[in-house]
């Protein structure tokens, strides 16, 4: 929408709008998730005019999952461990972002799969050093920020910083969010403090940095939890083949 703008413009437009949801969707039911707008992976994010934001704020207004295929990783994964509603928009975002792109540059697929090999900087975060800690989560299951954790840490990400933004859905409390931003930001401070020499170290590391003090955090605060909730439509028959047992 803002693509006719001078590139600085556009991105203080872009930057302005996705904070703005995300302020009013994490103070829609409380002033808890404050301290995110002080950590590391906020100021990132809108530093460097990520998607982060606006995908964080989608989780309370569904229809900002609209936007989720233009990240479709991270956006899979928030899609599917977010509510029906937020999936309709996600679906329909996605088909009309794939029917307007083949429009206009029909080769793009093509030329997308023959990138693929080269992107060696990208893996899940189970994948990175610690990571197999993360799969802990899944003893809250039921609990829709153990399935967002999880589904996060399953698809390919770069090591950037801002990726953990979303993770601040499994902070509750004023106190958990308080810890999560802290934590997230002295990871940072260190993989800062390293300069890594090239590009491929600084995502490797910083990955595992990212899971070490943005993903265990978020995993040990969803654990302390009772392993309650309402399990989405794909997860249902679950409970049903539960019941005739």
């Amino acid at each position: 929408p803002v693509v006719w703008l001078p590139e600085f413009p556009a991105i203080l437009i872009f930057v302005f709008i996705s904070c703005a949801l995300l302020g009013y969707a994490t103070t829609k039911t409380g002033w808890a998730r404050l301290p995110l707008f002080g950590s590391a992976p906020f100021v990132i994010a809108a530093g460097s005019a990520q998607w982060a934001p606006l995908f964080t704020a989608a989780m309370s207004i569904p229809a900002l999952g609209f936007f989720f295929a233009a990240k479709p990783t991270i956006g899979f994964a928030m899609g599917v461990t977010g509510s029906e509603r937020l999936q309709k928009f996600a679906v329909g975002g996605g088909l009309t972002l794939v029917v307007v792109s083949i429009a206009m540059f029909p080769q793009w697929p093509l030329v997308w799969l023959g990138q693929l090999h080269y992107a060696t900087q990208m893996a899940p975060s189970f994948l990175r050093l610690g990571g197999f800690a993360i799969a802990a989560a899944a003893f809250r299951w039921r609990r829709p920020e153990a399935r967002l954790i999880l589904a996060l840490a399953c698809v390919p990400q770069v090591g950037a910083w801002y990726d953990a933004l979303p993770l601040f859905l499994a902070a509750f409390t004023y106190r958990e969010t308080m810890i999560l931003a802290l934590s997230s930001s002295v990871g940072y401070l260190i993989h800062m403090r390293l300069n890594l020499p090239t590009e491929f170290e600084a995502n490797r590391v910083g990955g595992a940095l990212m899971v070490a003090f943005a993903y265990l955090p978020a995993t040990i605060m969803v654990l302390r939890r009772p392993n309650t909730g309402e399990l989405p439509w794909w997860l249902r028959w679950i409970d049903r083949s539960a019941r005739v047992d």
